[in-house]
């Protein structure tokens, strides 16, 4: 027995095109070592800078305990 669809039918291919929009071209990883190589370090410095981000305040209270050092360490949010 066949279980019904949730959605109905999309005739104007608009999920389509979603999806089109949606997807990420890997086309340069693929095709340029150098590309790759500037991706991963790219990466991977995203990844210590929010390493540090997060461990730095957090070293600092350990070992002032102090909210102030660590309101004053951390980066202050953008004023609108």
């Amino acid at each position: 027995m066949r279980t019904p669809d949730l959605l109905p039918p999309d005739p104007s291919g608009r999920w389509a095109r979603l999806r089109q929009l949606a997807w990420v071209d890997t086309t340069p990883l693929r095709r340029s070592a150098d590309f790759r190589w500037l991706f991963v370090g790219q990466t991977v410095s995203g990844a210590g800078s929010m390493l540090t981000y997060v461990a730095v305040p957090y070293q600092a209270y350990r070992l002032t305990h102090s909210s102030l050092t660590v309101g004053l360490l951390s980066p202050n949010p953008p004023m609108r």
